[in-house]
């Protein structure tokens, strides 16, 4: 999601397929985690020297007014324990998102290559944005 809102070498193809997305007028959807991690993801940015606090600020207020809805379903924690359980990883954070694009029949588009991996191996329909 920062890969459309932040400039940066990746910024191109998740902006096309950003475009496409709303051109065809298809729901964006996540599990709560999104916003926890966008907000995170800023201050690390900011931390690190890439952007200004005020940019993230902004940044985070242009997500925010971004129409997403929110997958919170107690569903999606006990399928990505499932899938973290047969994946053979760790944590579950990042397969949360896999959860939700199953549970709800739709595509994970990520710019991870293991996230792409692990949604492939699972046979969750995918597309790396890159």
């Amino acid at each position: 999601m920062l890969n459309v809102l932040l400039p940066g070498p990746q910024s191109g193809d998740a902006s096309s397929i950003w475009e496409e997305t709303v051109e065809q007028g298809q729901e964006l959807i996540c599990p709560p985690l999104l916003f926890a991690e966008v907000t995170s993801m800023l201050r690390v940015f900011t931390f690190d020297g890439r952007i200004k606090h005020g940019e993230a600020c902004e940044t985070l207020r242009l997500f925010m007014e971004i129409p997403i809805r929110i997958v919170n379903s107690e569903r999606i924690y006990l399928r990505a324990l499932d899938m973290a359980s047969h994946l053979e990883v760790k944590r579950a954070y990042d397969v949360q998102y896999i959860a939700a694009a199953e549970l709800e029949g739709a595509v994970l588009v990520t710019a991870d290559m293991g996230q792409f991996s692990c949604a492939e191996r699972l046979g969750v329909r995918a597309r790396l944005a890159r």
